[in-house]
């Protein structure tokens, strides 16, 4: 049995979580070099090689300004580069790769093209070497860093054969400033290929994100490496249980391998989404946190609330990195059928439309609300009549700051179901662009907008002397958006929330109080 001290539910990590902003969002996400091509065919051109970048996710990362370097020259992506959870990156040396050059199985279209980018450290050569190409027994090596120059990840070729590093400043570019490295000085724990050179080849992991590289005789970039009949290196099971309130429950994800043991997998990280704004895509405004089990064989999270949810997991190696998408509920536990519900919010009233069916057995159907979609509370108490067959039900509430809301169902064994969570949004009554809550607030600020097309909200925290604590900018998608803002570093007093719309010029400023 696992000590107790390891099982602290997952809404205490989620209460202490950052919610991360489209311009700071690599945390929602894991890049991963994927596969690359160092030394084309003869038939083919020295600039068609290439390098495939995955965002193994669980959520969207903004990859911009991460530079990837051979040792002697640095490609460095542009700002505000984003990559949707599954997504590749291709970097080439040419616009397009035309088939069949070096066994392409299709055309591939580059998204970065390192000759015209004007995004690299030197002037890379489009005959002889070119960026990768190194032929013979050389171990050509690919490093990747972040923008503040943290390694995420490293191939080797060989590692008893690296090649020399030049000292090298990566190119500042439009929102992106350049750093110096020198490859030879640092530490940098490389992921050894192990498969030999050899020319028209690529070398790409077994499946995507997998510790195990293979010399591939048909590149495929920018497509996933999960051919059907492949095992993965790593293997795990997961198990999802319900609480016996059937209002959350657990993951657990363990690993099944006999050789190597599941311990020396471990310790594992995670990066587990939460789709906070039930739409079913993993986008930047929903809630992503980071943990760490260190106890074999198995991941465990507790405390888990309705919804779903994508996790990320990464063993100590750095790479096997193994994906899962889940659900928490819904669970049935009584014969009470909800066949709809649905509201709507008309300025100060929100008003409620629900359809069940019951055997006769219910005793309390309830209105719950919530601020964020998690912890709800009870409203009031819904009429019911006590009978078999379907009932219609119109139930009106006064409108507060809660926008999210839910059924609780109550039958004479009391035991209770829960509906659907909708997420009520705010009519133009209300004379506020945004929604902001809670208010007051302690350790986050949360924000909620409706808007029917892309924009861009510019936030700005001002203190009771006119100072801006906290500045942000939040690219606003088509739909719900809902903000976590961290406030634990703010001190106890009243500040002023200024907000404004960059397209329509639509302004708003609230008053709000830090307990």
């Amino acid at each position: 049995m696992k000590p107790l001290v390891k099982r602290i539910p997952l809404y205490a990590y989620m209460c202490l979580a950052i919610f991360l902003l489209p311009a700071a969002s690599n945390a929602q996400g894991r890049l991963v070099i994927n596969e690359f091509m160092a030394w084309p065919g003869e038939s083919c051109p020295t600039n068609a090689e290439f390098i495939e970048l995955k965002n193994m996710g669980p959520g969207p990362m903004n990859i911009g300004c991460h530079v990837i370097t051979d040792g002697d020259f640095s490609i460095t992506i542009p700002a505000n580069t984003f990559l949707k959870p599954g997504e590749f990156y291709v970097l080439g040396g040419q616009d397009i790769i035309n088939a069949p050059c070096a066994n392409l199985s299709k055309n591939i279209t580059v998204n970065l093209n390192w000759n015209t980018c004007n995004c690299t450290s030197g002037s890379i050569a489009t005959e002889a070497e070119g960026l990768l190409t190194d032929g013979g027994a050389a171990g050509e090596q690919l490093v990747l860093f972040n923008p503040s120059g943290t390694i995420i990840d490293a191939v080797v070729r060989e590692i008893n054969k690296i090649e020399t590093s030049s000292s090298i400043t990566s190119r500042s570019t439009t929102g992106c400033t350049g750093f110096s490295f020198d490859l030879d000085n640092l530490s940098i724990i490389y992921e050894e290929i192990g498969e030999s050179q050899g020319r028209a080849n690529s070398f790409a992991r077994k499946m995507d994100g997998d510790c195990k590289w293979v010399k591939e005789t048909q590149q495929n970039a920018g497509a996933t490496n999960n051919a059907a009949g492949e095992a993965a290196t790593l293997t795990m099971t997961q198990t999802y249980t319900m609480n016996q309130n059937c209002n959350g429950g657990n993951a657990t994800f363990t690993v099944t391998n006999t050789s190597p043991t599941p311990a020396s997998f471990f310790p594992f990280t995670y990066i587990l989404g939460y789709d906070n704004n039930g739409n079913g895509v993993f986008e930047s405004g929903d809630f992503y946190t980071n943990g760490t089990d260190a106890t074999a064989p198995s991941v465990e999270l507790t405390g888990l609330g309705l919804g779903s949810y994508n996790i990320i997991l990464e063993p100590a190696s750095g790479c096997n990195q193994k994906f899962f998408t889940f659900d928490i509920g819904p669970c049935a536990t009584m014969p009470i059928k909800l066949k709809q519900f649905k509201g709507s919010n008309a300025g100060k009233l929100n008003r409620f439309n629900i359809d069940i069916e019951t055997d006769a057995d219910m005793k309390i159907l309830a209105l719950e609300s919530s601020l964020d979609g998690k912890k709800f509370y009870k409203v009031a108490d819904i009429p019911f009549a006590d009978r078999m067959g379907l009932q219609n039900i119109v139930f009106s509430s006064e409108a507060g700051a809660e926008s999210y809301f839910r059924l609780a169902m109550t039958d004479d064994n009391n035991k209770t179901s829960y509906s659907n969570i909708v997420n009520l949004v705010k009519s133009s009554n209300n004379n506020q662009i945004v929604s902001i809550a809670p208010n007051p607030f302690t350790d986050f600020l949360g924000l909620s907008h409706y808007t029917t097309k892309e924009d861009v909200l510019m936030i700005n925290i001002i203190s009771a002397a006119g100072q801006v604590v906290l500045a942000d900018r939040y690219a606003l998608k088509v739909g719900q958006n809902n903000l976590r803002l961290l406030t634990s570093n703010l001190a106890k007093g009243l500040y002023l929330v200024s907000l404004k719309k960059i397209s329509t010029g639509e302004s708003q400023i609230t008053r709000v109080l830090k307990n």
